[in-house]
């Protein structure tokens, strides 16, 4: 790519990745993509996002204590309406008495299996995915093991395929996710198409 065109296209994965809606500029933004380009191995972190490189890899995430920075409250779901969790993933309660919130400091409240789900992701993207918790203060993640109480769909990939051109208008987002072999990418070590 053109060095003009990997930063652009790096600030729009920030953006993505991050949820948020500010699109990063300036000095920052030059020296990550330098960095990439150059196949430096690094971490840092851009508009509310960790960019971990290394060789021929870059992982673009969520970065948790931004997440904590900003303060991110709890996100009540009202059951039966569509909410949007920290810009990245759409919920949809199914029930009455249910929250959205970061899952730091909640991996031992979740059940075995989850756990076992989440030692299989990045350290890194663990902290910033979604935490369940009902009015009893039982936690799930839905991006680990599906949730019967809601429906839960990133927005991570759409947001990204549409800044990108992939997308042209919004009827076209359906049928752009279910087409096979569309571009992919892998979500905290997991492909975003599986949840």
């Amino acid at each position: 790519m053109p060095r003009s065109s990997a930063r652009a296209f790096l600030a729009v994965a920030v953006v993505c990745a991050s949820g948020t809606e500010r699109s990063p500029r300036g000095a920052r933004l030059d020296r990550l993509a330098g960095r990439i380009a150059a196949g430096e191995c690094f971490v840092a972190t851009l508009a509310g996002a960790r960019i971990e490189a290394g060789g021929s890899e870059v992982r673009i995430l969520r970065e948790a204590g931004d997440m904590r920075r900003a303060g991110s409250a709890d996100l009540a779901l009202p059951a039966g309406e569509t909410a949007v969790w920290d810009g990245r993933f759409e919920i949809k309660a199914h029930r009455a008495g249910l929250a959205a919130r970061p899952a730091e400091g909640h991996a031992r409240e979740l059940s075995r299996t989850e756990r076992a789900v989440l030692k299989t992701l990045l350290p890194s993207a663990r902290r910033a995915l979604p935490a369940i918790v009902d009015r009893r203060g039982r936690v799930s993640c839905p991006t680990l093991v599906p949730d019967p109480r809601l429906a839960l769909r990133s927005l991570v990939m759409t947001r990204l395929a549409g800044a990108v051109g992939m997308i042209r208008c919004e009827a076209e987002m359906g049928a752009w996710r279910k087409r096979p072999g569309h571009p992919r990418l892998e979500m905290c070590g997991r492909d975003e198409a599986d949840r």
